[in-house]
């Protein structure tokens, strides 16, 4: 049967005929894309004729390009250059608004691609797994750095050696002079020499290079402890020579503090700088869970004497790995002028950001309250939760426990808010201890005891961070200076203070009032807007 004019067996020319000049983006015979110039010309934009200029001067290969401009630059050489997916589209899919598909391709070419055989090569994301490469957690990053390693294992080390002697010291005064006075004066000497010597030691560190500023500290503790085990060892010791010792210790820590706070930047990369202050708080929680058990052990089988020279044994160990680190660290800047300008120089920088200054002077109120409730636990642990010093160590414990999982959690997330985050951890900080005065039962304490020390690590490694974030490496020895001493200045006074409350109203209301100054201040910080503006 013969097709009739204008059925469906007329229609192909005139389709062909309006292809040829009605639609410039349609694929069409070279002649006729060479005779419709003006349909050429429309086709393409100023972009398209420098693109395709550029790749027919040839200034790159087009084994360069990436694929998704090679398909551009060859199978769809007389249409706009677009971005095509790196994936190619099933079939039947559709292409994006505006974008028309090439005839050849229509025609058949993705029922034969359809057909074809894929590659036998698995996505690279098989491939590595086939191979065994495990993605490493974001918190253990930092380690792959050689000389970070070396000194967050001297650091570790070190930490239990610390609170082994914080168990040793006391313990030797008491068995020389049983005496709880004397107790109180080593203490105050340790806390005091700290406390004097904070300033002028973010000063030196800021001159000198971090690195040998930390030598020097580890093995003047190593040579003291030595000593002082020798001389206990030998029953020479007088508590006379305490007193030095707990001043060389309490000195050396003035200039070990910010020289740690400042060298942790120079050897840890920069995307992973949280993760690193998080490792380095592990450091402390692993001195926490086993120096005081340790310490015990030593005690109980080979007296003070061998607790003393583990103390220094780890001070030696920390030298070593301190002094294997490859990298030079700098030193800060190359600052000049006395000491005293140069500790004006970091206060005047340290109260030109009000972040920091009201953060650093405001928790010594904070810490004041913190250490006059916790010096009622004792107490609160005896006439509430009928305990005794194996309850009150469990209370302590659930403490350490908490900063070990807060670094657990601070440790796999980033924060963009980084002043809301420290001041809601410190309102919620208030909360917890505030908590522990009103536990009906020891398991409800020692729950908000747990949540406190997951507090104060959600506080810290954050803290640590933004100062190491925001403060120039020149002044960061001097500002971390400054936050210690902020920090300290109602400590000496705070136990007294909270003993003679305890004394008159009880442990819990101690309890209940520091949480509520601590949480009031943590509230009241989040209405400035310097801090809330803190990324």
């Amino acid at each position: 049967m013969a097709a009739l004019p204008g059925g469906a067996g007329g229609a192909a020319p005139s389709s062909r005929r309006r292809t040829a000049r009605g639609d410039p983006l349609q694929r069409r015979s070279r002649s006729a894309r060479h005779l419709d110039r003006s349909a050429r010309h429309r086709a393409r934009s100023g972009h398209h004729r420098r693109g395709r200029r550029q790749l027919q001067a040839g200034p790159r290969p087009l084994a360069s390009l990436s694929a998704p401009q090679r398909r551009v630059a060859g199978a769809h050489r007389s249409r706009r250059r677009i971005a095509l997916p790196r994936r190619r589209p099933s079939d039947g899919a559709r292409l994006s608004d505006g974008v028309r598909e090439p005839a050849r391709r229509a025609a058949g070419q993705r029922s034969a691609d359809a057909r074809a055989p894929r590659s036998g090569r698995a996505p690279r994301r098989h491939r590595r797994a086939r191979r065994g490469v495990v993605r490493v957690p974001r918190l253990v990053e930092p380690l792959r750095n050689r000389d970070f390693a070396l000194l967050w294992s001297g650091q570790t080390f070190s930490a239990v050696g610390n609170f082994v002697n914080q168990i040793a010291l006391p313990w030797q005064v008491l068995l020389l002079t049983n005496s709880p006075v004397q107790i109180g004066i080593v203490s105050g000497i340790l806390a005091a020499a700290g406390l004097i010597f904070l300033l002028l030691g973010g000063a030196v560190v800021d001159r000198l290079p971090r690195r040998r500023v930390i030598l020097a500290s580890d093995i003047a503790n190593g040579a003291v402890f030595t000593a002082v085990a020798g001389l206990s060892a030998a029953g020479l010791l007088r508590v006379e020579h305490l007193y030095v010792a707990a001043a060389i210790n309490g000195a050396t820590f003035s200039f070990f503090f910010p020289a740690m706070q400042a060298i942790i930047p120079e050897v840890v990369p920069a995307a992973v700088l949280l993760q690193g202050n998080v490792l380095r708080s592990f450091s402390r929680q692993a001195g926490l869970l086993v120096g005081p058990v340790f310490a015990g052990l030593l005690i109980g089988t080979a007296g003070p004497a061998a607790a003393f020279a583990f103390n220094a044994l780890t001070f030696f160990v920390s030298f070593g790995a301190v002094y294997a680190m490859r990298a030079t660290t700098t030193t800060a800047g190359q600052v000049s002028g006395s000491i005293l300008s140069q500790i004006g120089a970091g206060l005047r920088f340290t109260f030109s950001l009000t972040w920091l200054w009201v953060t650093i002077f405001g928790f010594a109120f904070v810490v004041a309250a913190y250490i006059a409730a916790w010096t009622g636990l004792p107490i609160l642990v005896r006439d509430t939760f009928a305990g005794d010093a194996t309850v009150f160590g469990l209370v302590t414990g659930a403490t350490g426990f908490g900063e070990l999982l807060g670094a657990f959690i601070v440790g796999q997330f980033r924060y963009r808010r980084v002043g809301v985050v420290l001041y809601l951890y410190t309102a919620l900080f208030g909360l917890a201890l505030a908590g522990i005065g009103v536990s009906p039962n020891l398991l409800v304490a020692l729950a908000f005891a747990a949540l406190s020390g997951t507090c104060l690590i959600g506080f810290e490694v954050p803290w640590v961070n933004a100062l190491q974030r925001y403060v120039p490496r020149e002044y960061l020895g001097r500002v971390s200076s400054v936050d210690m001493f902020g920090g300290s200045l109602l400590a000496p006074i705070a136990p007294v203070v909270g003993g003679a409350m305890i004394a008159a109203f009880g442990a819990s209301p101690v309890f209940v009032a520091g949480g509520a100054v601590i949480a009031l201040f943590g509230l009241a910080g989040l209405a400035l807007p310097a801090i809330r503006k803190l990324e």
